[in-house]
């Protein structure tokens, strides 16, 4: 991972916003939240949710390669953009576990990266740190 932001194309900032604008949303609320995952495809973007009916106490691997198929199923064969969401504990220059989210990119004619936003809360706000960036 990197420190050093790099641009990323108009769709995948858009989902990268998003995402962060919901995940912020959430953890005013909770202090994590369910993975989730966002398309970009002809000018639009949608939310998927894992769907863990008929599996009790779905872990949070299991979640993620639901979302994972899912992302697969829905932009395979097409020019779609796509990130997964979710929450983690990261540590950076061996020092204590600092909260984060992590946003998976998956974009056309691209390798899979990965970007991580540490973040703290400050009374009812989430504050997050520049972003690591998976080279």
């Amino acid at each position: 991972m990197s420190d050093v932001h790099t641009g990323f194309s108009r769709p995948s900032q858009l989902l990268i916003d998003r995402a962060l604008v919901l995940c912020k949303v959430l953890l005013r609320m909770e202090n994590s939240f369910y993975p989730f995952a966002a398309i970009y495809e002809n000018g639009r973007i949608g939310c998927l949710f894992s769907d863990d009916h008929g599996v009790e106490n779905p872990g949070e691997m299991q979640l993620l390669e639901h979302l994972q198929w899912r992302i697969i199923d829905n932009i395979t064969d097409n020019d779609a953009y796509a990130t997964l969401v979710y929450a983690a504990q990261i540590e950076i220059n061996d020092k204590q576990a600092q909260d984060a989210i992590v946003i998976t990119l998956c974009e056309p004619n691209k390798p899979e990266r990965s970007v991580v936003y540490p973040y703290y809360r400050s009374n009812q706000r989430i504050i997050l740190a520049p972003p690591l960036i998976e080279k």
